[in-house]
């Protein structure tokens, strides 16, 4: 399928990336170098989020928690930001895999924009959190990340707050807060 020429290239850059990635389920392994890197530079994916994109049985998107270092956006922000400039999806997915509106995505997106033009960095893949986590409309998306790093991980506030760059009190915080809402017995 993959042979190197345009004609064919330009055939596949023009599908969306679920659909390459079903096809390359199908495909030899020999054609998987050339797909990622027409993938890459159609979609400003890294080669590992290709493959964990292929390779993922479930569909379920993993968020890389170092994108949450940023302090000059909300984490609201950033995600939907990398949602929308690093994996290219559109602000109805975004909205319906995040469980807002879409008007609720295209706001966040446009001022997170305005507020940090550069893309998300991803600094670490250590720490990945399924996306739809943050579907949970009772919590923030920071009650979610800091409850998915203390229940899944068993960290401590400090260790919590150097790996989204945050202070220890704003995690103490949000984790009397999650207490408050009673966040466990949600899931």
């Amino acid at each position: 399928m993959f042979t190197g020429k345009s004609r064919e290239n330009s055939k596949i850059m023009r599908l969306s990336v679920d659909q390459i990635i079903k096809i390359l389920k199908k495909e030899k392994a020999s054609d998987l170098k050339l797909a990622i890197k027409i993938l890459k530079e159609a979609s400003n994916l890294s080669a590992e989020e290709i493959l964990n994109l292929i390779l993922d049985e479930n569909k379920e998107i993993y968020i890389p928690i170092s994108i949450f270092q940023n302090r000059n956006l909300s984490s609201l922000q950033i995600l939907v930001k990398y949602l929308k400039e690093n994996l290219n999806l559109n602000y109805s997915s975004i909205a319906k895999i995040i469980n807002r509106d879409q008007r609720t995505i295209w706001t966040t997106y446009n001022v997170a924009v305005k507020k940090f033009k550069d893309k998300i960095e991803i600094s670490n893949l250590d720490f990945k959190i399924p996306i739809t986590d943050f579907s949970n409309r009772n919590f923030s998306t920071l009650e979610v990340l800091v409850n998915f790093l203390y229940s899944n991980f068993n960290l401590k506030n400090s260790e919590i707050s150097k790996i989204i760059n945050r202070d220890q009190r704003t995690i103490w915080t949000i984790l009397k807060r999650i207490k408050g809402k009673k966040f466990e017995k949600s899931f």
